[in-house]
Formats: C-alpha cells, structure tokens, sequence
C-alpha cells in the first residue's frame, strides 16, 4: 500500500464510491457522505492546492484510503475501506496524522464508530477530545413543500456573483464571483443540485447544496445558508423541504446533514424539521511537547 497526493476529478470518483462502499458495509452513520468528500476538498479547502493537502493510499492503483490536512492547528480527517488489514489502517492513519501535526499537536474526527479506528487511534496514543458533530437524518417520503414568497430553483452558473453575495451573507464569509465561478467548475459540482431561493426583488435569499448517494438512498444538505437579511422568513425549512422532494424524486429515502453539537440555533432548525441523531462525530487529539 503506497500514498501519493491527491490528482483531481479521478481520484475524487475513486473517493467518493469508497465513502459511499464504506457506509453499505458499516451503515449510514459510519462516513463521510460522499458528497462531503467533494465540498471539503473544493469548498473547504478553496484556499489550497488540493495535491499539497489531500493523500490517497492505493493497492493496485485502486483508493482504499484517504485523508487530509486542515492546517487548522493540526487538523484531520481520514477515510479507509473496511476491507483492510489493522495493520495497513494503522500505518496509513499514522502517515496521515504525521503529516498533519502542527506544533507538536494534531487532532482528527471519527464519524460514528466501526469498532476499529477508535482502539487503533488510542493505539497511536490518541485520546477523546469532545463530541463535536452530530450526523441527523428523516425520511424524505413524507416531506411537505410548504407554500412561500419565494421560489425554489436550481443555481446557474451564469450567476455567481449573487451565488457569493447568498453564500458570503449566510455565513459572513467572504466569497468572490471569480472564486465562486472556479468553484462550480470544480469535480463533483453540479449547478442542478444547488438549490436557491430567490425572494420576490430577484435577490438571492437562501441556498443548499445537495449531495446524492445512490447506492445507500441518502441524500445530504451541506451547506444549508440563509442571508441575514432574510432570517426567521421561512426559508431555511423551505429549502430543506424542497431539497428533500428532490431527493425523493431520485430515489433517496433518507435526507441527512451535520451540524456542530454546541450550536443550539442549528440543533434546533434541525429537529424542529423533523431531522433525528444518527451518530456522533468525536474528536481525538495526540499532543507532544516539541523542544
């Protein structure tokens, strides 16, 4: 088993249908959405060269395993196919937090728990941080798309500056119309499944991404962003509804999505709109003194 850095659209292919593998052998609440695995790299790594802060491990050519760097003090996040040996999971997962330790420390989040990489983790002298995330899901048979001013409909890509405004005045980021063309023309990008809602001015009040795991029947929302200026009109549950009907309409029983334990505001949009736990992602930290 070799590691080589990340080379684009292939890899990401390979990538996502080891994530999507990797929950129809554990369940659901075991990875990444393997839409997750695409906005991370594109969205949440826009900053860097994805080959400086994306490592694959292969077997014959073939992913079975991958990670990368934050370079948020130390950060991590590793994937790999159940399929492997103890011992190749440990070796690859201690490259992978050699190279994303800073300052002596590093610290990576497990999704659920299969049994194995938490022991191997404690193994590599890891200990648990906090329970960070919560992955929620519900069913999407049963959605309602509730009557509204605003419209639902798919992004386009001639619109990128409003794209960056509704993005920017959700999260008080700072996208720019050039960054978010690049973006949408970025693997795993699909203008079709970023759904907006436009208010009646023609100005862009909320947005959500969404994801599409065929193979599992999951769909999942990542990001879900509503402009401040529009805040408590009832756009965020008509974007979840909307994005939930498409989903249905694809097949996908299941609608899920992740958010910060610790935010109250969010943990409540999400079970006020019927979302349920699934698992819990922990945080695990190794720390060393550097001379």
């Amino acid at each position: 088993m070799e590691r080589r850095p990340y080379r684009g659209a292939d890899d990401l292919a390979q990538m996502q249908d080891l994530a999507s593998r990797r929950a129809a052998t554990l369940g659901r609440g075991t990875s990444l959405h393997p839409g997750d695995v695409a906005h991370r790299i594109y969205n949440g790594l826009r900053n860097h060269d994805p080959a400086d802060m994306v490592s694959v491990w292969t077997v014959d050519d073939d992913i079975v395993a991958f990670g990368w760097d934050w370079r948020r003090e130390g950060g991590s996040d590793f994937v790999f196919d159940p399929a492997l040996s103890d011992e190749q999971v440990r070796g690859a997962l201690d490259e992978q937090l050699t190279l994303a330790t800073v300052d002596g420390r590093v610290d990576i989040d497990v999704v659920g728990d299969d049994g194995r990489t938490i022991p191997i983790l404690r193994d590599l002298g890891l200990t648990f941080m906090e329970d960070a995330f919560g992955l929620t899901g519900r069913a999407t048979s049963d959605v309602i798309v509730p009557d509204s001013e605003f419209v639902v409909r798919s992004a386009r890509y001639d619109e990128p500056e409003a794209l960056a405004a509704v993005h920017s005045g959700s999260f008080g980021s700072r996208w720019a119309a050039d960054a978010y063309a690049k973006l949408m023309q970025t693997p795993g990008y699909d203008a079709e499944r970023e759904l907006v809602a436009e208010a009646p001015d023609g100005r862009l009040a909320g947005f959500t991404v969404t994801w599409h795991d065929e193979r599992n029947g999951v769909g999942y929302f990542e990001p879900v962003g509503v402009h401040a200026d529009f805040h408590r009109r009832g756009v965020g549950t008509l974007l979840l509804a909307a994005g939930m009907a498409r989903m249905a309409e694809h097949g996908l029983d299941q609608a899920t999505v992740m958010h910060e334990l610790d935010d109250e505001r969010s943990s409540t949009f999400y079970r006020n709109n019927g979302f349920e736990p699934i698992s819990t992602v922990t945080r695990w930290e190794r720390s060393v003194e550097v001379v």
